[in-house]
């Protein structure tokens, strides 16, 4: 998916540490910003809904009501303007600055199903939208749950697929999933290997392309970059890591660490 030798810079749900009036994340508005010009690919939470339709959201709840109960119209009536993951493929593909052309789409497939039937008409139904809009390229398709990402495969195996990580003891229930996801018989067909940063030595970390990713808020990735650069070089730490990407709150600021 994306060029051997280059580093890519990826937008964390558009998120950035400047206030944004109005500007929500998970929305093409958030990826369009100044902050975002130099990422190379966009992140994106995906929930089913009560009425399994798929919206671009990251938390569980909305408004205290878990969102896998709650259907789609009152998350995108809400002043949160949120999108249903067709309406803004819609406009990806239709936007004047030809965003398909340009930027790879990063789907992270949230993990709060626990039943398998659901988990996998989710699945199904995110390839379904993708074929719609003849998305077949430029698109990774990413999860904590590994059973989310067999049943994508199963749709579809024409998608790079990324299992997330997040071995830190205390950080369930990332922890526990992770843990059950390194047993599972996804990691064979798995083309990325998506540690947070803060897990970016653990020994159980599949021998895999690496796109690392930090929480909101963070600077992790810069922090560790910056503090990397006073010690060796960046392209023998992205080779001895393997690291093919970061999904970064600071685009910009990563972006010009790399490559200025």
């Amino acid at each position: 998916m994306f060029q051997k030798s280059y580093i890519s810079v990826g937008s964390h749900r558009g998120l950035t540490s400047s206030k944004q009036a109005n500007i929500y994340p998970n929305t093409i508005a958030a990826f369009e910003t100044i902050h975002q010009n130099k990422a190379d690919y966009w992140e994106c939470d995906c929930i089913m809904t009560k009425d399994q339709e798929i919206v671009l959201f990251h938390d569980a709840t909305f408004n205290n009501t878990p969102i896998i109960d709650l259907s789609s119209n009152i998350l995108t009536q809400s002043d949160y303007q949120i999108e249903t993951l067709d309406s803004f493929l819609n406009q990806f593909v239709n936007h004047p600055k030809q965003f398909s052309t340009t930027i790879t789409l990063c789907l992270e497939l949230k993990f709060y199903h626990s039943n398998d039937t659901l988990k996998k008409t989710f699945s199904n139904n995110v390839i379904k939208i993708l074929k719609k809009f003849k998305l077949d390229k430029n698109v990774i398709i990413i999860s904590f749950d590994p059973d989310l990402l067999n049943h994508i495969y199963e749709a579809s195996n024409t998608y790079p697929l990324g299992l997330n990580l997040k071995l830190i003891p205390k950080r369930k229930p990332y922890n526990t999933l992770s843990k059950k996801a390194l047993n599972h018989s996804i990691i064979s067909k798995l083309t990325y290997c998506c540690p947070h940063i803060d897990s970016l030595d653990h020994k159980s970390l599949p021998n895999l392309p690496k796109l690392i990713w930090e929480s909101k808020g963070e600077t992790q990735i810069l922090n560790h970059l910056e503090h990397i650069i006073k010690k060796e070089s960046l392209s023998k730490f992205f080779n001895k890591y393997n690291i093919k990407g970061f999904t970064t709150n600071t685009v910009e600021a990563v972006y010009n660490l790399i490559y200025k």
